[in-house]
Order: C-alpha cells, then structure tokens, then sequence
C-alpha cells in the first residue's frame, strides 16, 4: 500500500513536469536553429532523486525515497513544483511514511527584489500529522549572490491548516 500511494503521487507530477518541458520548444525550431541559438539557457529545470536502502541478516529493513523538483522561468516569473515522499518498513511493519508536494511562483520586481505565493501539502504519518495545508505569501530579497554564497530573506503571511491522526 506504501508504495503504490507514493507513485500513484509522484509520477503524475513527473509527467506533468516532462509534458510542460515538452511544449516549451517546438521540434521544428530546434532543428531550424543554428549551434549558438542551441546555448542559450533552458527556461526549465528538473532535478530528479531515488533512493532504494536494504538491508538484511539479523532484521529486514527497506527504505524508499524518491524526490522531483521542476522549475520554469518566463520572463521575470518563475514556478516551482516540487513533491516527494519517503517510506521505511522494518519486519514488515511500516515505521514512517512522509509525502509531500509544494507550488512556489516568484516575480523579480528588480535584481535583487522579488514577491511570491507558495502552497504546500503534507502528510507525515511518523509525526501523527495526516494532512497539513500551508499557504503564504510574501516578499523576499536577495541579500548576498556570490559563487560560494547565497543569503535570502523572506517576510509574509501564512495560514496553515493541519489534521492530526487520532493516538
């Protein structure tokens, strides 16, 4: 049951991301454009994780993880899915099970200045928490952009909403 929730979650939104990512460039324009044109940045990213541990012997532990970010940029607005979830089973018994999914859109009003809206969704059976809402929005600047380095700030407003599972 673990693993059949957690990719009955996570492959639509890996295929939602593959599709937009699909639209964004025609096959007829990449195969009119010249080597120079083919440099340009991507407007999208996407950064996949799977994660499988087991072990064996004296007890019989698996653990199973799987992670995707995707990001778009158009003009100064960028959006961000993001969703994942991880399952553990010892003896046979599931001893944590944690989903999620998030949606963050960002506009850059200057370099350095930018406004968003975020929406998450939750659920962590380890913590008790069965479904978790949170929705904000707010302001963010970055204050530091080197190599190395990067410092960000945000102030806003949220609500969130959460339903506990009964102990």
């Amino acid at each position: 049951m673990l693993k059949q929730g957690f990719l009955f979650f996570l492959l639509p939104l890996m295929f939602l991301a593959r599709s937009i990512a699909a639209e964004d460039v025609p096959v007829a324009s990449v195969a009119a454009s010249t080597m120079s044109e083919q440099v340009k940045e991507k407007r999208w990213k996407d950064n996949a994780e799977v994660s499988i541990v087991s072990t064996n012997g004296n007890s019989k532990t698996m653990t199973t993880s799987a992670k995707n970010i995707y990001e778009y940029t158009r003009g100064k607005t960028v959006y961000r899915l993001k969703g994942g979830g991880l399952g553990a089973k010892s003896q046979g018994v599931v001893v944590a099970e944690n989903y999620f999914a998030n949606e963050k859109v960002t506009y850059k009003v200057t370099d350095h200045n930018y406004i968003y809206e975020r929406f998450e969704w939750a659920k962590d059976r380890f913590t008790g928490i069965r479904h978790r809402y949170d929705l904000s929005s707010g302001a963010g600047r970055l204050w530091l952009n080197q190599a190395a380095d990067k410092l960000i700030g945000e102030l806003g407003l949220g609500y969130i909403n959460e339903e506990r599972i009964a102990r």
